[in-house]
């Protein structure tokens, strides 16, 4: 309600201060301040009036721009939100403030007539429309300097260059880069005041762009330029690689190419002595070698070589190893020539003509110069053209050679060879042992000097193989002239050969030796141990008879003879010795003079040796001895061998005659026949072998072997390892000899297996494994074995075998043999007799004692047979489960809806016990031995039934009936009478439950009935009274009952599955079965008539 007597001037900051100070003052203070403040705001507003603010100018303007030249900058902005004009100044450094404009709406300006290389303060003001000026947006910005000026290149190299200019009047330092075409620029230098500046790591023979920039206050000028190139590198090892008269060859290797280095092609520049330059370019730049070419013979020429830039001024360096001095060849003499009568065995002259060219002299040499007088020498050009080389050697080929020289260099030589004259062979030799009937062999002395080889020939040359032949000089100096005629008169002659030229022949006669006989020979069938026949071919050439004889010839009949040339050639020495060695000769005779013996040599049949003979005890598994009679006749020794020999350590030996005749092959194999043979060896002639076989002794077969899995009760399979040495097949057989297959044979490649069935279980077998090696036996290999003992029969338990603490079983025989039974049970604990034995013939039951009721047990029945026990035959039995105890039930556990019970624990193993009323319930072994039903009827009567249960067999059954409580009835009595009726009626209400004698009635006379309804209401209910103390009573003494056993006879059965009410009385049980529940499958509880006695007694 205040706001308005405020006055306009109050803000809102001091109205939101006033509200917050009347927040906090109270209601009572706040009226007072606000009337002071109101009045305070009212006298200032009428006396003091407010001052008036002095304009302001625009913002000022923003993103300014500066771009320059040597003697202007161009301004740019952004313009100012409330500015109409603008105000552009600038300020060199130490210098005053100067407008450039004073005034423009333009938002750009260039400022004029600057100094170059300045640095300035440029200003730009805002002005408003009213002429007031904001305040300034500036910014520092140099004009660029001048650049520099005369760029100059010096020391230009291969990878650097020197680079020099005229300073400019308003650059403090320089920036100097580099460019090659197309690249990019590249400092040398970013700042400098050096002048000159190297400029270094070029490329050889590239062209660069330099670019100088003046730099002053950060700016730099424009750019002095200009272009220059390296040098190019210099090829390297450059050298004459030939000449000729006319040419020179020269060869180099290419430049570095390193560092992107290149250049434009080869110059090669040659100068004659005395002579003009020449030039010549190579553009290949590949090209590493060329030829100089129609130069002059003799001259001597200055050749230089250099890489040349794509500038063709810029050349490199000199190539290494240039420049070169090179002279051409000299031009050559004319053919040189020798006249046949300038040439002996030791001397050659030669002549030639002069060279094409001016020449000095001529230069003459011979080789090979060994030996030569004078090898080398010099005639002038001006004398006689010839020369003569003496001492030299005859048949050699020389090679002359004359050389043109001018100014000390010769040319190319002109040569000539020529062979000195040929010497003759020497004597011929022919030795005594030389001459045969068919060949002369002859030798002769080497001729003189040098020599290729020697032809030589006979005459006459028919049916001659070799008439004519050649020998290397190298070779031996012999030759043998073959197919000649026996007793020929020939002329032989041997002639010098050297380098195709002859010398005269050298000659000699010799006649050829009269021929022998044929070859002796002397067929096999014509050999005997006392007789040698021989037969020979006629001799070659003229011939009159043969004499022949024999060597030694000692009990010989006809140890010489003589045999007619022209009679068959044969004769029979008769009388030898068996194995001797004869010599036998047959020679030749004609006109008295008789041939060389032609002779040969024989043995007579050399004799077997007697009978080898093998005694049994000679021969085992691995060794065979041997003896033999000794051989008639000449005999040296006895080879001995023998076969198969595969690892026998001595197949063959030799016993020497005279020696003991025996010999003992050894490491054999057993069951190996072998054959041994025994041969006469006389002078190294052999005799027809003495032969015997004889088969070493046959190896056992290895150990038989049975696992446990080879065996069962009828079977038995065995294995062994293939015995040493030879095997045929193997015989098995078993002992005693039943089942299927009592014996076989394996043979020796197959499985070594062999599975006995149809044996009898637990019976010991003795098993044969014998090697058959041919018809050979070997000792044989036994083992004995058992076949699997058989199971008993199948364990027997009647019903009536088993009681709570005994167990009787019986069992049928077990199969095959057995001495014994072994019966065992477990567990074992507190049982009397826990392991038995029943004799093979007894009778096969066993009863076990001491057991434990509700006890799971198993009773294992094993065979013995021989001590060995078969498998267990196994049967598991329950003992008789034990009834629980009594079922006490006190008076205060019962009510009319629940019933609760206890009872003793049954006597041994019990896993739980069953309850049976209706509903059913369950108590585990070790919990407390008590049951609560609930939810029962009041006044009915119940069967209560408690079963023991051991691994789900049940006990007999532990019975007791209860009826619960009368329902208390409610009190409600109506006793009426009608005299018109003539009855008296007595009615209570029905108590809750069971609602049996519910009303009691009488009728009669009413007159009569009249007292006595009255008197019967009293009686009524004094007999209630006494009822219900009655059936206290009876209750009771029916507990007593029960607890000392009334149900202990009942028969064992399951435990009913629902309760039992009679509709007799509370007592009343009728002598019959109690009913099971309709719905259930469960057997019954069977009463005795003692026990319903008892009951109803009670």
């Amino acid at each position: 309600m205040f706001q308005n007597s405020f006055p306009p001037s109050l803000s809102t900051n001091q109205l939101r201060t006033t509200a917050t100070m009347i927040f906090i003052v109270g209601r009572v203070e706040v009226y007072l301040l606000l009337v002071q403040i109101m009045a305070m705001q009212a006298v200032a507003a009428t006396t003091v009036p407010p001052p008036t603010p002095a304009p302001t100018g625009p913002p000022p303007p923003t993103s300014l721009q500066i771009s320059y030249d040597t003697n202007r900058l161009a301004v740019f902005w952004t313009a100012s939100i409330s500015a109409a004009a603008y105000r552009v100044t600038y300020q060199p450094a130490g210098g005053s403030e100067t407008d450039s404009v004073s005034s423009t709406a333009a938002t750009s300006h260039t400022i004029l007539g600057l100094s170059s290389g300045t640095l300035y303060t440029v200003r730009v003001y805002g002005i408003s429309s009213n002429g007031v000026e904001g305040d300034p947006l500036e910014a520092n910005q140099g004009t660029s300097p001048l650049p520099p000026t005369n760029l100059q290149f010096a020391n230009v190299g291969t990878t650097s260059l020197d680079v020099s200019w005229t300073a400019s009047s308003s650059a403090a330092t320089y920036r100097v880069t580099y460019q090659t075409d197309g690249g990019s620029g590249t400092n040398s230098v970013a700042s400098t005041v050096s002048i000159p500046h190297t400029i270094t790591g070029l490329s050889a023979g590239t062209l660069y762009t330099v670019r100088v920039y003046g730099i002053a206050n950060g700016v730099e000028s424009d750019p002095l330029q200009a272009i220059q190139r390296t040098v190019p590198n210099a090829p390297q090892n450059f050298q004459s690689t030939g000449t000729t008269t006319t040419t020179i060859d020269l060869s180099w290797d290419v430049p570095d190419s390193a560092n992107g280095a290149t250049f434009a092609k080869y110059r090669i520049t040659y100068t004659p002595s005395g002579g003009s330059s020449q030039t010549l370019e190579v553009t290949d730049l590949t090209a590493t070698s060329t030829s100089l070419t129609g130069l002059s013979p003799g001259v001597q020429y200055t050749i230089s070589l250099v890489a040349v830039s794509a500038d063709d001024s810029i050349v490199s360096a000199e190539a290494a190893g240039g420049p070169l001095t090179v002279r051409t060849n000299a031009a050559q003499s004319g053919d040189i020539t020798v006249a046949h009568n300038d040439l002996t065995e030791n001397s050659i002259k030669i002549t030639w003509t002069p060279a094409g060219a001016s020449v000095d002299s001529y230069s003459v040499s011979i080789y090979p110069d060994t030996g030569v007088t004078n090898p080398t020498g010099s005639v002038a050009a001006a004398d006689p053209l010839q020369y003569t080389f003496t001492g030299l050697t005859a048949g050699v080929l020389y090679t002359m050679s004359v050389t043109a020289v001018r100014g000390g260099v010769s040319s190319l030589a002109r040569t000539k060879q020529q062979r000195t004259t040929v010497a003759q062979p020497g004597v011929i030799n022919i030795a005594l042992g030389d001459v045969t009937e068919k060949s002369i062999r002859i030798t002769w002395a080497a001729a003189a000097g040098v020599k290729d080889s020697y032809d030589i020939s006979i005459s006459p040359d028919t049916d001659v193989t070799n008439p004519f032949g050649s020998v290397a000089a190298t070779d031996t100096l012999e030759y043998t002239f073959t197919g000649l005629t026996a007793g020929a008169l020939y002329t032989i002659s041997v002639i010098t050969g050297s380098g195709g030229v002859n010398s005269v022949a050298r000659t000699k006669q010799q006649r050829t030796t009269v021929a022998q006989p044929g070859v002796i020979n002397i067929a096999l069938g014509d050999v005997t141990e006392k007789s040698i026949r021989i037969t020979w071919a006629a001799a070659a050439g003229v011939k009159d008879s043969y004499d022949i004889s024999i060597s030694p010839d000692t009990d010989v009949t006809n140890p010489f003879g003589s045999v007619a040339a022209t009679d068959t050639l044969e004769y029979t020495f008769t009388g030898l010795t068996a194995g001797a060695l004869y010599t036998i000769s047959v020679i030749t005779g004609s006109g008295g003079v008789n041939s060389v013996a032609r002779t040969k040599q024989q043995r007579t049949t050399v004799a077997q040796p007697g009978v080898i003979n093998i005694a049994l005890g000679d021969v085992t598994e691995n060794n065979i001895r041997i003896t033999w009679a000794a051989a008639a006749g000449v005999k040296d020794s006895y080879d001995i061998g023998i076969f198969p020999d595969t690892d026998v350590t001595n197949p063959t030996g030799t016993v020497n005659d005279g020696d003991t005749l025996e010999y003992m092959f050894t490491s054999l194999t057993p069951g190996v026949l072998y054959a041994v043979a025994v041969v006469t060896d006389s002078g190294g002639m052999k005799s027809d072998a003495q032969t015997e076989t004889q088969r070493t002794t046959v190896a056992q077969p290895g150990d038989i072997a049975i696992t446990s899995s080879d065996v069962s009760e009828n079977s038995i399979r065995i294995t062994w390892p293939a015995a040493a040495g030879a095997a045929d097949s193997y015989s098995i057989s078993i002992s005693p000899a039943d089942g299927d297959n009592p014996s076989g044979s394996v043979i020796a490649s197959a499985t070594l297996e062999y599975t006995f069935t149809g044996l009898t279980a637990g019976t010991e077998y003795i098993i044969i494994a014998i090697t058959v090696s041919g018809v050979d036996n070997s000792v044989a290999r036994t083992t004995t074995q058992r076949t699997t003992v058989a199971q008993p029969g199948n364990i027997s338990i009647t019903p009536t075998d088993v009681s709570a603490t005994s167990i009787k079983i019986t069992w049928t025989a077990a199969a095959g043999g057995k001495d014994s039974y072994i019966i065992i049970i477990s567990p074992d604990s507190g049982v009397t007799n826990p392991t038995g034995n029943v004799n093979d013939g007894d009778t096969l039951e066993y009863t076990f004692t001491g057991l434990t009721a509700g006890t799971l047990y198993t009773i294992n029945v094993i065979t013995v047979s021989g001590g060995v026990n078969s498998a267990a035959r196994t049967e598991q039995q329950r003992t008789t489960v034990g009834q629980p105890g009594v079922i006490n039930i006190a008076p205060s556990e019962v009510t009319e809806n629940s019933i609760r019970i206890t009872w003793t624990a049954a006597p041994g193993t019990k896993d739980s016990y069953s309850i049976d009323i209706s509903p059913t319930g369950s108590v585990n072994d070790g919990e407390t031995l008590e049951y609560s039903f609930d939810s029962l009827t009041a006044g009915t009567l119940y069967t209560i039934s408690v079963t023991a249960i051991s691994g789900g067999v049940t006990s007999e059954a532990r019975i007791k009936e209860r009826r619960t409580n009368l329902a208390t009835p409610s009190g409600n009595t109506d006793t009426s009478s009608s005299t018109v009726t003539g009855s008296l009626f007595l009615s209570t209400s029905s108590p809750d439950g069971n609602p049996s004698a519910s009303s009691i009635s009488c009728s009669g006379d009413p007159g009569v009935y009249a007292g006595v309804g009255i008197g019967t209401a009293v009686v009524g209910a004094v007999i209630g009274v006494l009822a219900t103390l009655l059936v206290q009573h009876l209750r009771a003494k029916r507990t007593s009952a029960e607890e000392t056993g009334a149900y202990e006879d009942v028969v064992a059965r399951k435990t009913p599955a629902r309760q039992s009410a009679s509709a007799y009385g509370e007592y009343d049980i009728p002598m019959e079965t109690v009913p099971p529940r309709p719905d259930s499958e469960s057997t019954y509880q069977e009463l005795t008539p003692a026990v319903y006695e008892s009951l109803r007694k009670n």
